[in-house]
């Protein structure tokens, strides 16, 4: 009578073991592979891939509207951004308009979206170096960003212009640019057919409304960066996570959410336009690459120049930095993550800041020279640096990178001020 119970409960015990077995070499195996991949937490933490077009995309839907002086600026989605947004720009106070306090020091950033990271990531260690500062004089560092993804010259002057006509103070301002300028500008000419001063993706932000089959891919390209984020956040909370095997599964989930992103916006790339040429206020005569980039660097210069100009009015310090890049020749020592991840040999950015980087830091030095412009290329910052700070193929780099980064920017501030 008991020989059924008995084998019943062999089974049961038989079978306990084969899943905890399971289990046991799934965990075991998941731990190998998280050792040798990306740290997963790094996948998470870090910005979507971006590449010259992939950033087009961004001025639709939820992400930015357009703005009539600046081209656009980032739409807040909710009540809670809204509370922390003026004319578009987030910032850690009660808003952009800030009225002259002594007891506070403001630091406006404009740049693109190395700008805007190095606000969020390095800040921290740019107001820890700056606190003691005779110029400050204990007052209450507060950095506030007026970078934007994509932002490239003239935008950041124009925003200058415009945030100072609404009445915002600035104390500092700090400049970081000089990739979007190069990169984006000969894309937006060659295939955008568009005038390489627009502000990126113009033709994209301004037509899409009145293309429906533009619409529906975009708006399949906003799905899918949602459903990212949705994920992210819901690997990040769940108590699963603290498995292995679901840390494995999670970052495969997102590589391949990441790689449809990217099959999504190649798409995007490829898509025939109708030619509504007349709809934009500007040509441009393309008289081949050199020209292109004289023309581009030009730019740059000249908006510069305007920046330090109005600051000096204003008797606001200022300083201009070019922000470091990969692509630059001798610029770092890749280690084997970032040839993996963060280096393409055949890269569009890789021409052209081959191209347009020496050019900049040439019309850079004049302005110093001829005007007493504020100027700092950190184009070689991470020439010694061996550890991983690149975490794209495009331009951005960890918390380590902004670090580093943010003592270089105080270290000049300090000697400048």
């Amino acid at each position: 009578m008991n020989q059924p119970i008995h084998n019943k409960r062999t089974r049961v015990i038989g079978w306990t073991i084969i899943l905890v077995l399971i289990i046991t070499t799934a965990e075991v195996s998941s731990l190998i592979f998280l050792h040798s991949a990306p740290p997963l937490q790094e996948i998470e933490d870090r910005s979507l891939p971006t590449k010259p077009t992939e950033n087009i995309p961004d001025g639709f839907g939820e992400r930015f509207t357009i703005h009539p002086y600046i081209g656009f600026v980032r739409k807040p989605l909710n009540a809670k951004e809204r509370s922390i947004m003026t004319h578009g720009f987030p910032h850690s106070g009660t808003g952009v308009l800030f009225p002259q306090d002594d007891t506070v020091y403001r630091i406006g950033i404009f740049g693109g979206s190395v700008a805007h990271q190095f606000y969020a990531a390095g800040g921290k260690t740019l107001r820890d170096l700056l606190r003691d500062h005779p110029t400050i004089n204990s007052r209450t560092i507060r950095l506030q960003s007026m970078a934007a993804g994509s932002y490239k010259q003239p935008q950041q002057v124009m925003a200058l212009n415009y945030l100072l006509s609404q009445g915002a103070h600035f104390d500092m301002i700090i400049t970081l640019d000089g990739l979007n300028e190069v990169a984006i500008s000969p894309n937006e000419l060659r295939h955008r057919h568009t005038h390489p001063s627009f502000p990126a993706g113009w033709r994209w932000r301004t037509e899409s409304f009145a293309d429906p089959e533009l619409t529906l891919e975009i708006g399949q390209l906003l799905y899918m960066k949602d459903l990212h984020a949705k994920h992210r956040e819901q690997i990040q909370t769940s108590p699963l996570y603290k498995s292995a095997t679901m840390r494995v599964i999670a970052h495969l989930r997102l590589q391949n959410l990441q790689q449809s992103i990217a099959n999504l916006q190649d798409n995007l790339d490829s898509y025939e336009q109708v030619d509504n040429a007349h709809l934009f206020a500007s040509s441009y005569d393309d008289r081949g690459d050199d020209m292109l980039m004289e023309d581009i660097t030009e730019t740059w210069k000249q908006s510069t120049f305007n920046m330090h100009s109005i600051a000096k009015a204003r008797g606001i310090p200022s300083i201009h930095f070019l922000q470091p890049n990969q692509y630059v020749e001798g610029s770092k020592p890749l280690s084997r993550e970032e040839k993996r991840i963060a280096f393409v040999e055949d890269h569009r950015f890789r021409h052209s800041v081959m191209h347009g980087y020496p050019l900049i830091e040439k019309k850079g030095a004049e302005l110093a020279e001829n005007h007493d412009v504020a100027f700092v290329s950190l184009s070689m910052i991470f020439a010694k640096e061996k550890r991983t700070l690149y975490y794209d193929d495009c331009c951005h780099f960890n918390a380590l990178g902004n670090e580093i980064m943010a003592e270089k920017i105080a270290a000049e501030i300090t000697e400048r001020l």
